[in-house]
């Protein structure tokens, strides 16, 4: 006598297939957003870096360029919102008067601040001081060179000796952060901190 044997799939282990397949497609999900948040902070994070970095670099180099005397130092800076370095434009260093002023400003509006380069000749030439506010530097309307957004109004500026003499160095602190507008996030809206010290060899007593 023959016996037929017929196997299926019955509704229990449908089931159990089914929570299973679930479970997998779960993990590729949450795997998948992992991934593209580990992309968007890495390339958030690696921005703000190099806008930070890039901005700190063209700094340093105007002030290791700077030309001045302990009478006249040639390194002008306001509070934490602004720093000048006058620069031997015509290669004269018997005067400052064809000299120019390159200037950078911390400014608002909005939460944090925004770091300026001062691009309006007019307010270069050391004729005229540098422009004292971002008002100034901005006039005529655009022509102040958005460098990088800060988390705070300030650029921390260490200029040693304060006050006065013979000038020896000075240290600049770059806050940056992703978005000004929002709070800062590790992920969503990082941030980054550059500080360089530069001593200007253009400078005698």
């Amino acid at each position: 006598m023959n016996t037929t044997h017929k196997s299926g799939i019955t509704l229990t282990e449908l089931l159990v297939a089914s929570i299973l397949i679930g479970i997998v497609m779960i993990g590729v999900a949450s795997f998948s957003v992992s991934i593209q948040q580990l992309q968007t902070a890495t390339n958030r994070s690696s921005l703000i870096a190099m806008r930070a970095t890039a901005a700190m670099n063209r700094m340093a180099k105007d002030a290791y360029t700077a030309v001045g005397d302990e009478a006249d130092r040639g390194v002008e800076t306001r509070g934490t919102q602004s720093v000048c370095f006058r620069q031997d434009d015509d290669n004269d260093p018997s005067s400052y008067t064809g000299d120019i002023w390159v200037c950078y400003f911390a400014s608002p509006p909005g939460p944090g601040g925004t770091l300026y380069l001062c691009g309006w000749d007019a307010w270069r030439r050391s004729g005229n001081r540098p422009p004292n506010n971002y008002n100034r530097c901005n006039r005529p309307n655009g022509s102040a060179i958005e460098l990088v957004e800060l988390e705070n109004r300030n650029i921390a500026i260490i200029v040693d000796p304060p006050g006065g003499g013979l000038f020896t160095y000075v240290e600049i602190t770059i806050p940056a952060i992703f978005d000004r507008t929002l709070i800062y996030h590790p992920i969503e809206n990082p941030r980054f901190t550059v500080t360089t010290r530069v001593s200007p060899p253009g400078h005698s007593g």
